[in-house]
């Protein structure tokens, strides 16, 4: 099949990433296992990875835990590109249909290190018909942990501060990461995001079916 430069279906559109997660009991405490690591397909993508994600999803929100295989050299916000950093994109309906950052995406900043006072930055950039408010993002915990060689994050997001969290009536969620490393090609989770605006597109993100 010749595909037209004019046509609005893309290659991509024919491919999908599907997952299953499955969801923790009320306050269980975060368990670091390979039930709750993030499968590396950094490799396929003939990237060398450099860090590791395991997650959690409970009624209550989202437990991360993040460790990357290098130091903590710089953080630049807002250019993430330019230091250490993490990017982490949600969205709590996981609607495929959609080809347009809904409210119910979340695109979020996190740092190693705080700058203006905060390590977690709401950057969302929602369609102009899908607006909403920034989400509160002192309600996330964040604790870190830098070592010479390597650092971690371990991260909370309660559901208060995901606009549409409802993993009781919704048993979907979209999910991908970026993570920037200094002097380094960045880490993506699915698709890499020099080919594609995966903060524009959260239908190419991801799919967790939740268990």
């Amino acid at each position: 099949m010749k595909w037209q430069h004019d046509s609005a279906l893309l290659p991509i559109d024919c491919f999908a990433y599907h997952f299953e997660v499955k969801k923790a009991a009320a306050r269980a405490p975060f368990k670091k296992s390979k039930q709750t690591q993030l499968p590396s397909l950094a490799l396929w993508q003939g990237e060398k990875p450099f860090a590791s994600l395991w997650w959690q999803v409970s009624d209550e929100g989202l437990h991360f835990r993040i460790e990357v295989n290098k130091p903590c050299e710089k953080v630049s916000f807002p250019y993430l590109e330019r230091g250490d950093g993490i990017e982490l994109f949600l969205d709590t309906r996981d609607n495929k249909k959609s080809k347009v950052v809904s409210q119910y995406c979340h695109h979020f900043a996190v740092l190693p290190e705080a700058q203006e006072g905060k390590q977690v930055f709401d950057i969302t950039k929602p369609h102009v018909y899908h607006m909403r408010e920034k989400v509160d993002t002192e309600l996330c915990v964040c604790k870190t942990e830098l070592g010479n060689r390597s650092y971690t994050l371990e991260l909370f997001f309660p559901k208060g501060m995901l606009y549409g969290y409802d993993v009781v009536s919704f048993d979907r969620l979209g999910f991908t990461y970026k993570i920037h490393g200094l002097n380094r090609p960045a880490q993506y989770f699915n698709l890499r995001g020099d080919e594609y605006n995966i903060a524009h597109h959260p239908h190419l993100w991801g799919s967790f079916l939740i268990k």
